[in-house]
């Protein structure tokens, strides 16, 4: 996948971009930073030319139920707004795209979320016949004024969550909008909404102290369960193991939900 190379660099821009102010840096309007490091070495300095074209070969944008979506996939040949790949983008995505960029996929995928907390996979508009080939339990999500949106999920993942819940962290730490954080997603607080994601993980993907997944490879699409696309959904006889991963993940999406409750005014919570 195209994403491939900017998760090799994504570590380096991190490191290289200057420290965060204490107040907010981004505008309503959004970035106009540039990015560059210096490693000394000529060939792997080159590279840093090659993130915006990779991030913009991922760029998605399409209308949603809550308006227009700008988000990102995982490669120039997928039309979805992926959860996992728009959250894991943000450390890129924050210096060369406005705020919608940051804000519209993620309240997009929580205006979906189901009555159990859990998230899709991804969003992307068209009809689900157009996905069934790679995704044959996607469904209709939303119809109306001539918008028909489809989703799945990867339910041997266990990572849609708690990336919704990383993205909303490293979101309120760039722009410190208080007052997103309790902004309305279909009659809900975007907050409790993030607590519902969390809560799912917790109550129904979790064994002795730790988080499950299923036993697979390059994010559920390998398994020795199956050599087609039923290798993406959770199912008897998938292999599964307590995933390290998936854990800390969780862990550390229990940190952020915490300091974002406390941002909100709301330190103490059962």
């Amino acid at each position: 996948r195209a994403l491939l190379l900017f998760f090799a660099l994504a570590a380096a821009c991190r490191a290289a971009a200057p420290p965060a102010p204490e107040k907010p840096a981004l505008a309503l309007s959004g970035y106009a930073r540039e990015t560059a490091y210096a490693t000394g070495n000529p060939a792997v300095d080159a590279l840093q030319d090659l993130l915006r074209p990779t991030l913009e070969a991922n760029r998605k944008a399409f209308a949603g139920k809550r308006g227009t979506v700008h988000g990102f996939g995982a490669g120039g040949i997928y039309p979805q707004a992926w959860l996992r790949d728009s959250a894991t983008l943000i450390p890129g995505t924050r210096y060369h795209y406005d705020a919608p960029h940051l804000t519209s996929w993620l309240e997009e995928h929580l205006a979906h979320q189901r009555t159990d907390g859990s998230l899709w996979d991804w969003i992307a508009a068209g009809e689900p016949s157009v996905f069934r080939v790679n995704a044959p339990r996607v469904a209709e999500v939303y119809r109306a004024n001539g918008k028909v949106l489809s989703a799945d999920k990867n339910t041997t993942a266990t990572d849609q969550e708690t990336s919704a819940i990383d993205a909303a962290g490293q979101v309120f730490a760039l722009t410190g909008r208080r007052e997103w954080l309790t902004a309305p997603v279909e009659g809900r607080r975007l907050l409790d909404c993030l607590d519902g994601a969390l809560e799912y993980v917790w109550r129904e993907k979790r064994h002795e102290g730790l988080v499950t997944a299923a036993l697979t490879a390059d994010w559920g699409d390998v398994s020795p369960a199956y050599p087609d696309q039923r290798v993406i959904y959770l199912d008897e006889r998938t292999p599964r193991v307590e995933s390290l991963y998936a854990s800390v993940l969780a862990v550390r999406a229990g940190d952020v939900l915490a300091e974002l409750h406390a941002a909100a005014g709301e330190a103490e919570r059962e």
